[in-house]
């Protein structure tokens, strides 16, 4: 209350003020005398003087909001950080004519015409109906019945009745962003559709049911927009069918496609026929038809509007459903390829198990892997037209990219095929991240360190304290190289090099230009704040962090082309390297947990991801005594925890209070468990505690499987040792009935009752 009567008191004090300085100037405008004079300069003065006074104020209030907030991961903080950032405007624009023009109306007038014939639709022939046809038959995905019943569920009877949206709802604001630096290209604007409230909340029910039904519908090899899918998946897969493809020096390139305006040049009759090909009723076809067709747009330039025009094609960007509708108008394309292949008229890269790297989209970007034939690309660019003639989409031949695979010389037929060659010393961004042939680490740590460099001039001019340092560390700059850890990785060196630019960057430079010296080791500065450090996690343990994530998704299983490529790859060294004779029949499963592959041969990616699977496990230990893990669980740790329960029911060992054998053997952490797991030692020691065979032990252990792990002493998967081999029906070849000494010795670990005994003869006598 008192706030508010001081604000009232000011507008009152400031609103006499002024009053009293336009009643002053006015008197003087028809009294020239001395004292009307002097009666204007007081007014001023004292309005001036307030004004003073509150611009101090200001002033110290500022200070005092940046001492409080401004040092501070807040609102307040990053909202400065972005205050400078340049409003985008179209200065100048090149028209169709190729003038350059400048001219307000000139520019909307440009602008206006390059959208309207954009979004009209083309007029259909013949040929175009009857490749969209062919193009659609090949859909072989549908919904189910309780899918569709899902999808035409509707909340209400209001909804129903505002589906065929009128008026103002289905108009839309068309705002422009830059792609790049060559602003005076409209090809380089992005257009996000603005739309109505009314309309973005029908979209919005369509898109979230029929989002919960595309992975079923579309093929795995769509990553973008599609639930439990991954952009890194397809940037892994090429990157480890690069190494595969140098290994097995198979000659395949990559074609990457580029689209002109894709999302803007969806045929809608193509997009309604693909929908009622997957399987979709008619009632949501109507609705989502309703959604997209009939609408008008207008673009939004420097604070004008452009002409309306009506929208003929295209999904709308900025519309909730936008993206699952574009994602769905490529299945046809999908299947065109993988029936091309099983024609023969084209053939992805091999990557074993009767697998093949074909092809691989995210939204609109577009790669595919063939063989280095001509003939091959030939087939490519036939099923790229029936597909342009069915959808309604245009190939950029001269911004299209072919790569090979395999550092060699390209066969000349390319030099006439219309795309962009890449070869030896040359690189390109798929899907934001630098791609060569053969691959260059190089490349890849000198993009993301001259990202951080930008950054950090930047920042490196201003005067921020250590407090408004660190946030910048662990906020910003932390988060920088992520995308490329998660895909790629970073070499040792690249590694070190963003924690040295880090490092200067919190200490800062002298006046000569170098970096000054460091007062603490930056070791102690990455610990945790308990341990007297700031709270930073170092690039390394981040990278490590991140391949656990992608240990687990091979534990979990899948069919995503990477997942295929690292089972080949580390088969591949199973056989090649001394594991050949002991773990041949493993499960690639059993491989990651228990075997230290700390080198893939052939694949500097598959080495990097499984040092760090590595260097995981090993600070993973518990207490002798207790059972439990020591200290506090990192996040590293945990997911660590998570991967190895997906690994074959190891969880139960490690998290579980009765360890039983280990401790009794006195192995205290997970790593020093599989090390005897993988050596005489463990066999040694069972010998030790029973006069028995050593098959027999192991032939026991097997049989007793559900039982110890139902006592959490230990799995199979742990003590299925080296050399027992098994047929494809997962049994071994062998049997040997335990002895009496090494059941004594169960019974010590385990409840060696009447019925463990039925079913133990049982067991055995079916193995047998």
């Amino acid at each position: 209350m008192e706030v508010r009567d001081e604000e009232r008191r000011k507008e009152e004090e400031w609103g006499t003020l002024e009053e009293r300085v336009e009643i002053a100037r006015r008197r003087t405008q028809y009294d020239q005398s001395e004292e009307a004079r002097e009666l204007f300069e007081k007014a001023t003065t004292a309005l001036g003087q307030k004004e003073h006074e509150e611009a101090e104020r200001c002033r110290r209030r500022s200070k005092i909001t940046w001492f409080k907030e401004g040092e501070a991961p807040s609102k307040y903080f990053f909202v400065r950080l972005k205050a400078k950032q340049a409003h985008e405007e179209m200065t100048a624009l090149q028209d169709a004519a190729g003038r350059i023009v400048e001219e307000r109306d000139e520019v909307l007038e440009t602008v206006h015409k390059f959208y309207e014939h954009l979004y009209t639709a083309e007029i259909e022939t013949e040929e175009m109906v009857e490749n969209r046809r062919k193009v659609v038959e090949r859909i072989d995905r549908r919904l189910t019945d309780e899918q569709n019943r899902l999808l035409e569920d509707t909340p209400s009877e209001e909804l129903i009745t505002r589906i065929k949206l009128i008026g103002k709802d289905s108009r839309g604001v068309i705002k422009l962003i830059p792609k790049n630096e060559r602003k005076h290209l409209l090809q380089n604007w992005r257009p996000i559709t603005l739309l109505t409230m009314t309309y973005k909340i029908i979209a919005k029910v369509v898109a979230i049911r029929l989002k919960e039904m595309l992975p079923g519908l579309i093929d795995t090899q769509q990553i973008g927009f599609v639930a439990g899918r991954n952009i890194i998946d397809n940037i892994l897969s090429l990157r480890i069918g690069q190494e595969w493809a140098q290994v097995t020096d198979q000659d395949v390139i990559f074609v990457k496609l580029d689209f002109m305006k894709a999302y803007d040049r969806v045929a809608h009759n193509f997009l309604w026929d693909t929908l009622r090909a997957m399987g979709m009723g008619s009632e949501t076809v109507g609705r989502i038809q309703g959604l997209v067709e009939g609408g008008k747009s207008e673009v939004h330039i420097n604070g004008s509007f452009t002409e309306e025009f009506s929208i003929g094609r295209g999904v709308r960007q900025g519309c909730p459903l936008a993206p699952l509708l574009f994602a769905m108008t490529t299945q046809p394309l999908m299947r065109a390829l993988r029936e091309e292949e099983r024609n023969g008229n084209i053939q992805g890269l091999n990557i074993g198990g009767g697998h093949s790297l074909l092809h691989q989209l995210f939204a609109d970007d577009t790669g595919i892997c063939i063989t280095a034939e001509e003939e091959q690309f030939e087939s490519l660019k036939e099923v790229i037209q029936e597909f342009e003639s069915a959808s309604g989409a245009r190939l950029n031949l001269q911004k299209s990219v072919v790569m090979q695979l395999t550092p060699r010389q390209h066969p000349t037929w390319m030099d006439e095929a219309g795309c962009e060659i890449v070869g030896a010393g040359r690189s390109f961004k798929y899907l934001g991240v630098s791609t060569s042939s053969p691959i260059d680490e190089k490349t890849i740590t000198e993009d993301i360190v001259q990202k951080l460099m930008r950054k950090l001039k930047h920042w490196s001019n201003r005067l921020l304290s250590w407090p408004a340092k660190t946030i910048l560390l662990k906020h910003v700059l932390a988060a920088t190289p992520v995308y490329q850890l998660m895909s790629v990785g970073l070499c040792k060196d690249g590694l070190e090099e963003l924690e040295r630019l880090c490092r200067n960057f919190l200490w800062g430079w002298n006046k000569e230009g170098n970096p000054k010296h460091s007062l603490i080791a930056w070791e102690r500065i990455a610990q945790e704040k308990g341990k007297g450090g700031l709270g930073w996690t170092s690039f390394r343990k981040m990278a490590d962090a991140l391949n656990v994530r992608l240990v687990g998704r091979i534990l979990e299983g899948g069919n995503t082309e990477w997942i295929q490529l690292a089972r080949s790859f580390i088969l591949r060294t199973l056989r090649k390297g001394s594991y050949q004779r002991e773990h041949i029949q493993w499960t690639l499963a059993e491989c990651l947990v228990l075997l230290p592959l700390t080198r893939v041969e052939g694949s500097p990616t598959l080495t990097r991801i499984m040092g760090s699977w590595y260097r995981a496990r090993k600070r993973l230990g518990w207490n002798e005594s207790t059972g439990e893990l020591d200290g506090r669980l990192s996040m590293l740790q945990v997911k660590t925890l998570q991967q190895l329960a997906k690994g074959g029911g190891i969880s139960s060992l490690v998290i579980g209070k009765e360890l039983g054998l280990l401790r009794r053997m006195g192995i205290t952490s997970l790593e020093e468990a599989m090390e005897v797991s993988r050596t005489r030692g463990w066999r040694q020691q069972l010998r030790d505690m029973g006069s028995f065979p050593e098959e027999g032990a192991l032939a026991s252990l097997a049989i007793l499987e559900e039982w110890c792990s139902s006592q959490r002493i230990v799995r199979k998967n742990l003590i299925e040792l080296e050399g027992w081999q098994w047929g494809s029906d997962r049994r071994p070849f062998k049997w040997w009935r335990p002895t009496s000494e090494w059941r004594q010795l169960l019974a010590k670990e385990v409840n060696f009752d009447e019925k463990m005994e039925e079913k133990w003869q049982r067991q055995s006598q079916r193995l047998r």
